[in-house]
């Protein structure tokens, strides 16, 4: 079958944070569970890894461990670390064990527990995780602000985000390239500061972040110039943009380019129009139609030039997606809609949602429960080409992934994530239950912080509902700034 135009099934294989995750428990860096509830001679209940803070050098990991004999009270047990330290102790059926463990090196360690019984039968449980290099902030973002100026005597804005933990000892300063050194507030978030220069000229804008003992972690730099203020008759620079008619292009597929310059003498002082669309291949038409033969991620820009030779450059990235066939089922018996995409099946979730995609009736196939079963659920959506990547839960909710760390820590790919429209996205209600597999404690979700719920009173009192808590690894529990507990 080929593709609709309206391209829903296209999977985004470029992007950012662009932007969830299967939401499976065996990770890489975040708790890992093995063996659970195995009734053999020996077994285990539990054997985790856990770290607060996230599996880095110098910082302790918690190994939780309980198990036992179906015949023997008490077994012999060794923990080996992967690092050649180990662990030996007498574990007694039932009870729990807590051990700490801080890993000097980083690297992947496969940590094991063996356990041996009376009779000599022996089972080794592994674990499988990544001890990453001390965490150090970095510089997410460093830009002029829409507002800033480069006029004399005007503020010039910048924009700029640090990537860091709530308590830090890092510093940052901005060297606005005049003899002027300013220290910088180090939020988690983004955040703007202001500066006016004083002469015309050239300068280089440096953010710098330094440990507090001044070693230099990260440095950013811009280029300004500062000018006077333009007299009635002074040329202006014409402002370049432009914009994709196409959504969602797929390779072979003809894309319409859509100059949308102006320029403040008039936008008839526009004479040339210079595209380049990432392939080797350019065109001088104002509106230039182009087709991409390979899917790929292509940086087109367009440089225009006014009457007075003055120019300015404008570029954006362009997804081209590889076309994909998809077919259109309903199990017999079902109501249901779904999308099947390489594989995996995608709930329509509403009547309107099939109207909105351009979907017909005819193109449904009815297949047997038997053949359904054998796909697997689609998780992963975006809007578009839009950086933000939306989890889909089990009971078809919604959570945005907070970063690409969290993102990959689960396992997913890009390939992954397909594109969805905006209608279908806001019909989903929003994920705000949280909580960490096998820890009692529930968080809410609000404003981009989690709210620990201090009690199942609470919990009842506030009318949440116990089915819509959805579980998630600790990296993505300490992606969230905390925030008050709700009482």
């Amino acid at each position: 079958m080929e593709m609709k135009k309206n391209h829903l099934n296209i999977k985004n294989r470029k992007g950012a944070f662009g932007v969830l995750f299967s939401l499976m428990i065996i990770l890489v860096a975040v708790p890992f569970w093995a063996g659970a509830f195995i009734q053999e001679n020996p077994y285990i209940n539990l054997f985790s890894a856990n770290a607060n803070s996230g599996f880095y050098v110098g910082q302790a990991v918690e190994f939780k461990i309980k198990g036992g004999d179906k015949q023997d009270n008490s077994i012999n047990a060794i923990l080996n670390y992967g690092d050649n330290a180990i662990y030996t102790f007498t574990l007694v059926r039932g009870n729990n064990y807590q051990k700490e463990h801080i890993y000097n090196n980083s690297g992947r360690y496969y940590p094991t527990l063996t356990l041996k019984d009376s009779a000599g039968r022996e089972k080794i449980f592994k674990l499988d995780f990544i001890i990453e290099k001390e965490w150090q902030p970095k510089i997410k973002e460093f830009k002029f602000n829409e507002e800033s100026s480069k006029i004399l005597s005007e503020k010039t804005y910048i924009d700029y985000e640090i990537e860091c933990k709530e308590k830090s000892d890092y510093k940052a300063n901005i060297d606005w390239g005049d003899n002027d050194i300013e220290k910088v507030d180090i939020f988690c978030g983004p955040a703007i500061i202001s500066h006016e220069y004083e002469k015309v000229g050239s300068y280089n804008v440096k953010l710098i972040l330094k440990t507090a003992d001044n070693e230099i972690i990260d440095n950013k730099e811009l280029r300004i110039i500062i000018e006077n203020g333009e007299s009635e008759n002074e040329d202006h620079n014409p402002n370049t943009r432009f914009f994709i008619r196409t959504s969602w292009p797929t390779e072979n597929e003809e894309i319409i380019f859509v100059d949308a310059s102006t320029d403040p003498d008039g936008n008839g002082d526009i004479q040339k129009w210079v595209w380049s669309f990432g392939d080797r291949k350019s065109s001088y038409d104002r509106n230039p139609k182009h087709i991409y033969t390979v899917p790929g991620n292509y940086k087109v820009s367009l440089t225009v030039t006014d009457k007075s030779n003055r120019e300015d450059t404008y570029y954006q990235w362009v997804d081209v997606f590889k076309k994909l066939d998809y077919d259109l089922v309903r199990v017999r018996g079902q109501q249901e809609v779904y999308q099947i995409i390489d594989g995996k099946y995608h709930w329509i979730p509403a009547p309107s949602i099939f109207n909105n995609y351009g979907f017909k009736e005819s193109d449904i196939k009815p297949i047997n429960q038997s053949e359904m079963n054998r796909y697997e659920r689609v998780k992963l959506v975006r809007v578009g080409a839009s950086p933000d990547v939306y989890y889909i839960t089990t009971s078809w909710m919604k959570r945005k992934v907070p970063n690409m760390d969290v993102f990959y820590s689960y396992g997913n790919k890009l390939e992954d994530v397909i594109s969805i429209s905006q209608t279908e996205l806001n019909w989903y209600p929003e994920n705000r239950l949280i909580k960490f597999d096998n820890d009692w404690k529930i968080y809410y979700l609000e404003n981009g912080q989690k709210r620990w719920i201090k009690s199942a009173d609470v919990f009842n009192r506030l009318g949440f509902d116990w089915t819509k808590i959805a579980p998630v690894s600790w990296q993505e529990i300490n992606a969230y700034p905390t925030g008050t507990a709700i009482d």
